[in-house]
């Protein structure tokens, strides 16, 4: 029992120490990501296809056994991704990794990929991406680079945002390019838009209101 007790504690400091060596070869050949556009034939497009292919071959691999836990964070951390607390991590799919800010108690969920560069005609572009606080990325989803979503937005499971277009709070997109969702609960009175989907317990205190409030929202369902 105490070896089987061991294995999660062993994969946890294996993933830790191959993470530091991916994480010692990006710092040597390109110190920290910033936006930047290079053509397609320069040695650093050349550096960055060897750090994000060491990342890819070597660090996902040891990091899968970590997903959904706290510690697959620590090692994206290690690899210089801004990253808030609580947040559900169930994806490896990021390159330039000091281009990403994720804010608190975020969801990205199985096989999102977090682009944050793009070669147009022959031209890399890179650029940062803010994932703010609250939001949820379904499974399989793309963000592209030089995008905002905003606290408590969600992009659906299979959707693509569009590189700089920005979601507004508590909203709801998906398809291929994202659109908005119909939202469900609107306070009229303020003119604000909440996505009860988002934030359940935004209903409660929205039905709280009043009995007019409350026809409206179970109107709208």
């Amino acid at each position: 029992m105490g070896v089987i007790a061991g294995v999660p504690v062993l994969a946890a400091a294996l993933a830790m120490a191959t993470i530091l060596v991916v994480a010692g070869i990006k710092r040597l050949l390109i110190g920290s990501f910033t936006p930047t556009v290079q053509p397609l034939w320069c040695r650093y497009v050349w550096n960055n296809e060897i750090v994000n292919g060491t990342y890819e071959t070597v660090a996902e691999t040891a990091m899968t056994p970590l997903l959904g836990t706290p510690f697959a964070c620590m090692c994206m951390r290690l690899m210089g991704c801004r990253i808030g607390k609580w947040v559900f991590l169930e994806t490896t799919y990021f390159s330039e990794f000091d281009l990403v800010d994720i804010g608190d108690h975020a969801a990205l969920n199985l096989g999102a990929t977090i682009q944050t560069h793009l070669f147009e005609d022959r031209v890399m572009k890179a650029d940062y991406l803010r994932i703010g606080a609250g939001c949820t990325v379904g499974n399989l989803a793309v963000v592209l680079y030089d995008t905002n979503m905003q606290r408590g937005s969600g992009l659906g499971a299979l959707s693509l945002l569009m590189k700089g277009e920005t979601l507004p709070p508590a909203s709801s997109w998906s398809g291929i390019p994202s659109e908005p969702k119909e939202t469900v609960g609107q306070d009229w009175q303020a003119g604000t838009c909440i996505a009860l989907a988002c934030h359940p317990r935004l209903e409660r205190k929205l039905l709280a209101r009043g009995p007019g409030v409350t026809a409206r929202v179970n109107s709208r369902r």
